[in-house]
């Protein structure tokens, strides 16, 4: 093979390797959303609002089951919770604004109080009255703050890890007081750092794919770093706690390395009508066993509200 051939066919091939490790991990992540969907019987959909649109997913029938997820993450969190719930409620599972696929909202503010009312928005234009909440880390905030906001739509509330009081110092405030964010990774190695502190462990995937993570992070990080600014900086919940009544159930973990645990403490002691777990081993998102009990408890929860709704009928 002459020269020139071989410089074009080692050209053609590093372009080749180049186009692969740039675009097979987006086209093969679609693939695997959009399975992970169908498997768990679960449609995502659109929800206009004025300039504005919500994404959601939902599926099932009976009574509503609303799930709000954490910083930085979007509906995609709930598609196991959702696969398993849907035989008995109507599982719908929202982007909160400008995260996932909903778009962003006019002066739209990240702390939890304004979220909790822009998510009232998307009940309102669902035509939704009554249902159950569902939040987990800030979606735990935002949905104790919409039961405090409009408490007779809320039949209960199943609060992860919420985030909504101060807590002691830890690691990730620690990290956060030095100027660094562990949950917003601009290199891979903090992207490994950020899955420690939610899961304990780095995240198991591939070169290629680890750096299609960090890309769409970077996307999105000036828009994530003034929304997180905002959000700690919300007025805490806890002087309103004693005011919610609605059911609750709780769900905490003894390894959380983003929020303290100390804090989970003060929603079992304030807030009037909860139910308390605690996982010695859970970390920030649950996973393996600790998600399979928490998926337990969370249908033994609904089921009870379920009778105690049939009751008042």
């Amino acid at each position: 093979m002459k020269p020139a051939k071989i410089g074009i066919f080692f050209v053609t091939l590093l372009a080749c390797c180049f186009l692969g490790w740039y675009f097979v991990p987006p086209c093969m992540d679609w693939l695997h959303v959009k399975k992970s969907y169908h498997d768990a019987g679960l449609t995502c959909k659109s929800l206009s609002v004025g300039e504005s649109r919500f994404s959601y997913s939902e599926g099932g029938k009976g009574e509503v089951l609303l799930c709000l997820h954490g910083f930085g993450s979007d509906k995609k969190a709930w598609i196991s919770y959702g696969q398993h719930l849907r035989k008995n409620y109507h599982v719908i599972a929202i982007d909160l604004p400008s995260h996932g696929d909903t778009f962003s909202f006019p002066n739209q503010h990240f702390d939890l109080y304004s979220l909790a009312k822009k998510v009232h928005v998307f009940v309102e234009k669902m035509g939704i009255s009554h249902f159950y909440i569902m939040g987990s880390s800030m979606g735990g905030g935002v949905a104790l703050a919409y039961s405090l906001f409009y408490p007779n739509e809320v039949d209960g509330l199943i609060l992860m890890n919420p985030l909504g009081v101060p807590f002691e110092k830890n690691d990730f405030l620690k990290n956060f007081e030095k100027g660094k964010n562990p949950l917003l990774p601009r290199t891979l190695d903090e992207l490994d750092e950020c899955f420690c502190f939610l899961t304990g462990k780095p995240l198991s995937l591939g070169y290629p794919f680890k750096a299609y993570v960090v890309r769409k992070l970077k996307e999105k990080y000036s828009f994530l770093e003034k929304a997180f600014n905002e959000l700690i900086q919300t007025q805490p919940l806890t002087p309103f706690l004693p005011q919610i009544k609605t059911k609750t159930l709780l769900l905490a973990s003894g390894k959380d390395r983003v929020i303290n645990p100390s804090s989970y403490e003060v929603f079992h002691s304030k807030l009037p009508n909860v139910s308390y777990v605690y996982f010695p081993e859970g970390t920030h998102v649950f996973l393996g066993k600790c998600q399979e009990v928490a998926m337990e408890k969370i249908s033994q929860f609904l089921e009870e509200g379920h009778l105690q709704n049939e009751a008042k009928r």
